[in-house]
């Protein structure tokens, strides 16, 4: 496990402040084998840290140093992933939950762990919708948009919903779609040879790019691409039975399921798996 770990040790500190013997033990264990630990804390602004977004992030970059510290403390040069689960907290349901400024906050401490030469570990921004459905697209626009354009490394926890109470496979379905769309996004476009000003010239005043070459040979690089969702007219949607894009994200959602994708290599995966887990029930 030294030379190829497969597994990586998740730890949480106690907010505010505590760095328990439960957490400290668990790096310990996770150094001696050579494996790395990913250090999260999870702050809530007005509960468990000071309420303005300037406070809860002090605190919280507080307290992965204090993770950081320690780890270094227990093994010099031990590899650390750090980052924070930064939520607000509603006062009246008593509920943590993730928004625009909670979210503000943890890409804020992911400039900070870069700055750090730390590898990032944030928030997927789960845990407000109750499936793949408006509410979970809006927080997830808003989390992964910047982080994809940012600093943030790893983002867990994609399909949790209800305070990570229950798991939804239309929010993991949903979460791919954004990542694909931002991703898109993110990449930007090259502006080298791609002025097409002969076509502009060749078209002049009030003409069409329907019909001219760049357009015959790149179209397909612009159209729209869904793997859930046709572009409909509003004719062909009639057509359909009106579907409601919730509908169309869970017949998705079941199709993968009941028609999985298997990796060319799961069966000598789930070999080796099942018998490295044999030999550690024998002691070997």
């Amino acid at each position: 496990m030294r030379k190829k770990p497969f597994v990586v040790s998740y730890v949480n500190n106690i907010t505010p402040l505590v760095l328990n013997k439960g957490t400290t033990d668990k790096m310990r264990t996770a150094y001696s084998m050579g494996l790395p630990v990913i250090f999260n804390n999870f702050v809530m602004a007005g509960a468990s840290t000071p309420i303005t977004p300037a406070g809860c992030m002090t605190l919280a970059i507080a307290e992965l140093l204090m993770g950081i510290t320690c780890s270094q403390l227990i093994q010099p040069g031990a590899k650390i992933i750090a980052g924070s689960l930064a939520n607000s907290f509603n006062m009246s349901t008593m509920n943590a939950f993730y928004s625009p400024t909670s979210l503000v906050v943890s890409h804020g401490i992911a400039e900070m762990m870069d700055s750090l030469g730390i590898p990032h570990s944030g928030t997927s921004g789960n845990s407000l919708g109750w499936e793949g459905d408006l509410i979970e697209a809006g927080i997830k626009w808003l989390n992964y948009l910047p982080s994809i354009m940012g600093k943030v490394g790893l983002c867990p926890f994609a399909g949790p919903v209800f305070q990570a109470t229950t798991l939804s496979a239309t929010s993991i379905v949903l979460a791919a779609e954004v990542i694909r769309e931002a991703r898109k996004y993110a990449r930007g476009f090259e502006m080298e040879n791609n002025f097409l000003l002969d076509e502009i010239e060749a078209v002049g005043h009030g003409g069409s790019y329907l019909g001219t070459q760049a357009t015959f040979e790149r179209f397909r690089d612009y159209q729209p691409e869904s793997d859930i969702w046709p572009s409909l007219t509003l004719e062909s949607w009639k057509n359909s039975g009106m579907p409601t894009s919730t509908r169309m994200l869970r017949e998705k959602t079941a199709h993968l399921l009941n028609h999985p994708v298997l990796p060319a290599d799961r069966q000598d995966v789930l070999e080796k798996g099942a018998d490295y887990i044999s030999r550690l029930g024998m002691g070997k």
